[in-house]
């Protein structure tokens, strides 16, 4: 079976996937936003793991932008290949 986590972030996400994944689960991608903002579509990077910092400098994210990017790997099969497996962290751009 597959599994598709979203909005597991951190040592949690971590400690998820590790749980499904000892069960035999094959888990294929995890999308982690930091916080919501106003619900429209802004500039936004995605990157392989936080480059901020949790508590002087968190950046932020909007749902909508978490939403488009998880559409994005459904539908573009280049982009679902280079975050197959992986835990991006999506970014507002400032």
């Amino acid at each position: 079976m597959t599994t598709l986590v979203v909005g597991a972030s951190g040592a949690t996400g971590r400690l998820l996937v590790e749980h499904l994944l000892h069960q035999g689960q094959a888990v294929r991608i995890i999308v982690r936003g930091i916080e919501t903002l106003p619900e429209t579509i802004i500039n936004h990077d995605i990157h392989p793991s936080p480059t901020r910092s949790a508590i002087f400098d968190a950046g932020t994210t909007s749902r909508i932008n978490v939403a488009h990017f998880m559409s994005s790997l459904i539908t573009n099969p280049k982009l679902w290949e280079k975050w197959k497996g992986k835990m991006p962290v999506i970014y507002n751009r400032t």
